[in-house]
């Protein structure tokens, strides 16, 4: 890389000035301060119990409180996939539709 003239070029942060440039310190800062999750976001809808204070959605995808609303999404995922989160949310979206059918089939045999 030398013979084609690049080189390393510091990167003015205020979280990370403390750390020596290019020592793992200044780099584990800079990562940390520069890197953010595009696209794959997880986690924003957690799982849980209605009494929890963090919960958002029982255990069949039921947004606490609102009768007949549900999260089918990447937002229930307690932690990112190692991959693309794609197939998990298919497989969440299957699991939702089947919650779904059978809630419905309840309702109409009750009638």
């Amino acid at each position: 890389m030398r013979s084609l003239g690049a080189r390393v070029e510091k990167i003015e942060i205020p979280a990370c000035s403390s750390f020596p440039f290019q020592s793992e310190l200044y780099w584990c800062c800079i990562i940390a301060q520069m890197s953010s999750p595009s696209y794959h976001q997880v986690g924003s809808c957690m799982m849980g119990p209605a009494k929890s204070r963090w919960s958002v959605v029982d255990p069949t995808l039921r947004v606490h409180g609102i009768e007949d609303l549900r999260v089918v999404d990447a937002s229930i995922m307690p932690r990112i996939t190692s991959g693309n989160t794609n197939a998990p949310v298919y497989a969440i979206a299957e699991k939702a539709s089947d919650l779904i059918k059978n809630r419905w089939k309840r309702k109409l045999r009750s009638m």
